[in-house]
């Protein structure tokens, strides 16, 4: 069973948070991990996908830039593996 939802403030500084910060922190949330297919979503489905907006910037400059699938399919496969959510701990 996952327990960060049922966190409280007391939880947060046992972990080792400063009692100062957790103070100042009035709202704690928590998330599920995403997956890859998740993160290949957001990347590429989204209404402005993110390599869309370096395409942009790249062009600003004269610079073509494209994304190939598959080096979208291995970004998201590299953070679905460093599992940088909360979930991790």
């Amino acid at each position: 069973m996952n327990y960060y939802k049922e966190a409280n403030a007391d939880d947060y500084i046992h972990f080792g948070l400063l009692p100062e910060l957790v103070g100042r922190i009035p709202i704690r949330s928590y998330v599920n991990l995403l997956s890859k297919n998740d993160l290949i979503r957001i990347m590429r489905d989204t209404e402005i996908p993110l390599f869309h907006q370096y395409e942009l910037e790249f062009k600003a400059f004269d610079i073509n830039f494209s994304i190939d699938e598959k080096a979208i399919e291995y970004v998201a496969e590299l953070a679905e593996n460093k599992k940088t959510g909360p979930g991790r701990w």
